[in-house]
C-alpha cells in the first residue's frame, strides 16, 4: 500500500519514469543504446 504524498509514492513515480525512459531508449531502432559496443559499455560502467 502506498500512501498519497509519501516518500514511497515519490519513489514509485520515479521508478515509473525511469522504466518509461528505459523502454523508450531500448525500443527505438535507431536508439543510441543499440549503437553502443561492448567496449563502450565497459568504459561507461568502469
Amino acid at each position: 500500500m502506498i500512501c498519497k504524498d509519501s516518500v514511497e509514492e515519490k519513489i514509485v513515480k520515479l521508478q515509473e519514469r525511469k522504466l518509461a525512459l528505459t523502454r523508450e531508449i531500448i525500443q527505438e531502432d535507431s536508439a543510441f543504446f543499440k549503437s553502443l559496443t561492448r567496449e563502450d559499455i565497459v568504459y561507461l560502467f568502469s
